[in-house]
């Protein structure tokens, strides 16, 4: 496979999940720069995906213009391989979306174990009231125990 036909399977596959391919791919992860840190390579992909935005759009608009002026095996094995790692849910952005995700749900646990408490104070007034509504009960018909 060379790089244009590399690239190409990798835009098809961005273009099922983001509205324009890598280039919204490319959007999408300069929208959420600032969380870059939390990712792995992050800064890696990001400049590679553009780097081969870059040329592929030089080998298809310009003339004279070679692959070999501009990729090498190597290229086209990242591409593939980040083209896999979509497929698995391992790119950058699915990552992100994992990390916000999670933080989402552990910031919500304080609120969830608050609420458990509200639900126990609730349950232990409801013993204490029945409790309370028998022995008044008990009392009255002088029953002992």
């Amino acid at each position: 496979m060379n790089f244009f036909d590399a690239y190409k399977k990798l835009d098809s596959l961005c273009k099922d999940i983001y509205e324009n391919g890598i280039s919204s791919y490319i959007a999408e992860m300069e929208q959420y720069k600032y969380n870059s840190f939390r990712i792995p390579n992050w800064d890696f992909d990001y400049k590679k995906l553009k780097k081969y935005r870059y040329v592929r759009n030089k080998l298809a608009h310009e003339s004279n213009t070679h692959e070999s002026d501009f990729t090498d095996e190597d290229d086209i094995k990242w591409l593939q391989d980040f083209y896999q790692r979509i497929l698995e849910r391992r790119d950058p952005l699915r990552l992100l979306h994992i990390h916000m995700n999670e933080t989402a749900f552990y910031q919500q646990q304080p609120r969830l174990a608050k609420n458990q408490d509200n639900l126990a104070e609730q349950q232990d007034t409801q013993i204490t009231f029945f409790l309370n509504l028998f022995l008044s009960f008990a009392e009255k018909n002088s029953m002992e125990f």
